[in-house]
This record gives structure tokens, sequence and C-alpha cells, in this order.
């Protein structure tokens, strides 16, 4: 088993589908939530009165927003400053921009994961493949 839990391909993509689905979640069903966390409002957030935030989503589908210090490392960070940008911005063009970044940082994650664990170059390829076959988030969040 590797560093993170994870110890093959099959691991690696069960380890990131469940966070595109914390982040699906995020995205559409609980968007109100991620707004109102984002906007410094509870319940997915700790500090309300905390700058610099980024979604976060865990393998098993959860998802809180939190300043990237407060997240488990070393995985790659997710994009900061959701919260900053949310200021002055249309909402349905926010959540295209969040669900972009978090579409980037899953695949971060994916091939981090698939290089930690030192994966063969075919596997890794496989994992990224998946990865990248999903539909983008951007158009899921659009609905």
């Amino acid at each position: 088993m590797g560093r993170h839990g994870v110890f093959d391909a099959d691991a690696i993509l069960a380890d990131v589908s469940g966070r595109r689905r914390g982040a699906v979640a995020a995205l559409t069903a609980e968007r109100g939530n991620l707004i109102a966390a984002a906007a410094g409002s509870p319940p997915h957030l700790a500090k309300p009165t905390t700058r610099g935030l980024a979604l976060y989503t865990s393998p098993r589908g959860e998802w809180c927003v939190r300043p990237p210090k407060e997240l488990p490392s070393p995985l790659p960070a997710p994009a900061a400053g959701i919260d900053r940008v949310l200021e002055g911005m249309d909402t349905k063009k926010w959540l295209r921009l969040v669900a972009m970044h978090t579409d980037a940082w899953l695949f971060s994650v994916a091939t981090f994961l698939s290089h930690s664990v030192r994966l063969a170059t075919l596997a890794r390829q496989d994992v990224a493949s998946h990865v990248a076959g999903h539909t983008p988030l951007w158009e899921v969040a659009e609905g």
C-alpha cells in the first residue's frame, strides 16, 4: 500500500471518483450551501471570517470550503480564492469557474497519486484517460 493509502490504479480511480462525487454534489444539489460557505456562512465552513478559501472534496464524496493550509497534505492544493471571486461575479459564471478549477484539481490529485505510488506508464495513462473521460464539471454544474 502506498503512502496515501492508495496502491493501484483501481484504488486511485475510486479515490478520485469519490472526490468528483463530492464536487458534483457541491456544484448541483448543494450549490446553495457552497455559495453560502464561499460567502463566509456555515455549514461547510470552519471559520466564517477566513479568506482565500478553496473547495475541497474527500474520497468519501464529502466536501468543504477551507483555506488550503487547513487541508490534508501532501496532496496538491485546490484553487484558493473562491470567496474573493464570488464577490461581484455572476453566480453562474462563478459556479463555472469553480467547476473548471475543481476539474483541474481532480486531475492533479490523480496524477500526484499515480506518481506517488509509482504506477507503471500504462496504468498512469489509464488513470489519466479515465479522469479526462468524465463530463466536465462545468457542464454538470450548468445542468
